[in-house]
């Protein structure tokens, strides 16, 4: 997983925020995960937003959901490419988070995870905009961008925090061949041979 102590752009964002969107794939809901967060950070508000439901198995997301509820996470199924229920709950909740603090700090919410798990898209879904730039290709946001949503609260989109070479693929070297095809690693930083050798192994069984 990608440790945030290693990333200085994010530790500026997540020093900027009061309020973090956790995005993750929804696909690969614990490897997608960008954790731990630095201690002074753990305290603030947080919801992990499992995205592309719409490419994910229905019941594995529905099991999903209630294991992290379990485990006291604010969690939330969504697809930001068919924006429903979901996105207009997390939108009516980051409205009442920001009329709360209304007379102090404006809310500032900081969307953040890995690559190409939908952060920009969101982003964009989330303040009826088109202002992020996205693509279904890792590495499209390069820098902190700030997007106005309603009169008191704004939120912060991030580039994403790629898995580093000494981190994951040491530790986890059997499971990043599903970041790969999940297209979260960048083209050409592993070997196409090897993603399909491991994933017909996974196959296998």
């Amino acid at each position: 997983m990608v440790r945030f102590r290693d990333l200085p752009i994010l530790q500026d964002v997540l020093a900027s925020a009061n309020f973090l969107i956790e995005v993750r794939d929804a696909r690969l809901p614990l490897l997608s995960a960008a954790h731990p967060l630095p201690r002074r950070f753990q305290a603030k508000e947080r919801i992990v937003v499992l995205n592309k439901t719409d490419r994910a198995d229905p019941s594995a997301t529905a099991r999903w959901v209630e294991h992290f509820k379990h485990q006291g996470l604010l969690v939330l199924p969504a697809s930001a490419l068919a924006p429903g229920q979901a996105v207009t709950k997390l939108r009516r909740l980051l409205e009442e988070r920001g009329e709360a603090r209304r007379g102090r700090a404006l809310l500032r919410a900081a969307v953040i995870g890995l690559p190409n798990v939908g952060k920009s898209t969101l982003l964009n879904v989330l303040a009826r905009s088109g202002r992020a730039a996205t693509g279904d290709r890792p590495g499209i946001t390069v820098g902190k961008q700030w997007v106005k949503m309603g009169p008191s609260a704004y939120l912060l989109d991030s580039p994403g925090a790629v898995p580093l070479a000494d981190g994951i693929e040491r530790d986890l070297p059997h499971e990043v061949f599903k970041l790969a095809l999940c297209r979260i690693f960048p083209d050409g930083r592993l070997e196409a041979v090897d993603v399909v050798g491991d994933f017909l192994a996974w196959l296998r069984g």
